[in-house]
C-alpha cells in the first residue's frame, strides 16, 4: 500500500486537529512494506477509504492508532505495536533472598547504575513495593533482578558480570522432555527454582501445547531452550544447578557420565533421579568413577505412591513409575 495521496493527508489532517485542537498535523500514513500481518489487518490506509472518510472516521481509526509507538525513518512516520512487556503486571522485587520494600533497595545498586534511562524505565515498570497487594507466598508473585534484565533485553554480562555469580544460581534441565504432562511440570517447576533455566534435550521441538502452557506462565521466552543438543554442548559452568529427571538407560550406559564431568565447574552440582530397577542406578554409579574427580552421594527413595512428588535439586518432580528411586547428587571435587 502505498502512502496516502495528498487529499486522503488532507482529511486525515482535519481529523487529527479537530481531535487535537491543532492547525496541521505532520503524520502520513506508513508504506505497507513496513507493516507485518497483523498490523495490516488492523491498521488500513486504504485511499478509497480516505478519500469517501468522514473526520469521525478518522477519529476512530485514530483510537486504533493510540497504542502505537512511532519510530521515524526516512521522515516518515512507522506504526509498529509497543512492546508487550510493557503490560506486564508488576511484582516485588526479590533481592538477596529478601523482598525490596523502597525504591532505593535496588536503584542505589551498581549495576542499576549500570542501566540506560530507558532501561531504568523499563525495570521499574516491573516492579511494586507495595506488599499488601502481592501474595508472598507464591514464587509466581515477584522477580528477581536478572530475571529483569533478561526481559528488557539487557545484556547480564555488561550490567551485572557473570551471571553466574551474581543472585541467584543457574539451573539447567536436560532431558526428560517432552514426552509427557509431567515433563512439563518439570520444565515450570525448574523455571520457578531460580526464576531462570536452561533446557537441553535431545527432542528438537517443542510441542504446541507446551508452549502455550508456558506462555500463559508468561515464562516462555525467559528459557533458554536448547533442543537438538546433549548436556555436553553446554560447556562447563560454574554455580549451576543441573538437574536430570529420568535418564534412561540409554544416556546411562552411553555419556552420561562423560557429559557431566565436562559440564560440572566449580560450585555445580548435578541431581540424577533413576527409577525402575536399582541396576539402573549402579551402572551410572558405575560409569561415574571413571572419573576420579567427580564426587557422587547416593540416597535410596524406594518405592512411591501414585501422586507423590520427589524434590530433586530443589525441584519437584512427578514420578512415573512405582520405584524404585535413586537420587544421585554429583560434582567435581
Amino acid at each position: 500500500m502505498d502512502v496516502i495521496d495528498q487529499a486522503s493527508q488532507s482529511v486525515l489532517k482535519k481529523a487529527l486537529s479537530e481531535d487535537r485542537g491543532e492547525g496541521s498535523s505532520k503524520q502520513v500514513a506508513p508504506p505497507e512494506s513496513f507493516l507485518d500481518e497483523s498490523d495490516s489487518q488492523e491498521v488500513t490506509f486504504s485511499s478509497n477509504l480516505a478519500k469517501g472518510a468522514s473526520p469521525m472516521e478518522w477519529r476512530e481509526r485514530r483510537e486504533r492508532l493510540k497504542n502505537r509507538t512511532k519510530t521515524g525513518f526516512d521522515g516518515q512516520f512507522l506504526y509498529t505495536p509497543r512492546d508487550t512487556k510493557e503490560k506486564t503486571k508488576p511484582r516485588l522485587l526479590k533481592k538477596n533472598g529478601d523482598f525490596c520494600t523502597r525504591l532505593e533497595d535496588f536503584q542505589n545498586d551498581p549495576w542499576y547504575k549500570n542501566l540506560t534511562d530507558e532501561q531504568k524505565k523499563s525495570f521499574d515498570r516491573f516492579v511494586t513495593i507495595d506488599s499488601d497487594k502481592v501474595d508472598t507466598s507464591s514464587n509466581k508473585n515477584y522477580y528477581t533482578i536478572k530475571e529483569i534484565l533478561r526481559k528488557i533485553g539487557a545484556n547480564l554480562n555488561t550490567v551485572v558480570g557473570d551471571p553466574a555469580t551474581f543472585g541467584e544460581r543457574e539451573t539447567v534441565l536436560a532431558g526428560g522432555y517432552p514426552t509427557s504432562e509431567r515433563s512439563l511440570s518439570h520444565i515450570i517447576e525448574a523455571y520457578n527454582k531460580n526464576h531462570n533455566l536452561k533446557v537441553y534435550d535431545l527432542y528438537e521441538n517443542i510441542l504446541p501445547a507446551y508452549k502455550g502452557k508456558l506462555e500463559q506462565e508468561e515464562i516462555l521466552s525467559d528459557i533458554d531452550f536448547n533442543l537438538g543438543k546433549p548436556l555436553g554442548a553446554l560447556g562447563q559452568v560454574h554455580n549451576h544447578d543441573i538437574i536430570i529427571p529420568h535418564p534412561g538407560p540409554d544416556w546411562i550406559s552411553d555419556g552420561l557420565a562423560r557429559e557431566l564431568n565436562t559440564v560440572l565447574g566449580p560450585g555445580s552440582k548435578a541431581y540424577i533421579l533413576t527409577d525402575t530397577a536399582v541396576s539402573q542406578k549402579d551402572q551410572l554409579a558405575g560409569t561415574l568413577q571413571n572419573y576420579k574427580s567427580l564426587r557422587v552421594r547416593e540416597e535410596c527413595i524406594g518405592y512411591v505412591q501414585t501422586g507423590s512428588k520427589i524434590i530433586l535439586g530443589g525441584v519437584s518432580i512427578e514420578p512415573t513409575y512405582a520405584g524404585p528411586y535413586y537420587v544421585l547428587e554429583i560434582s567435581q571435587e
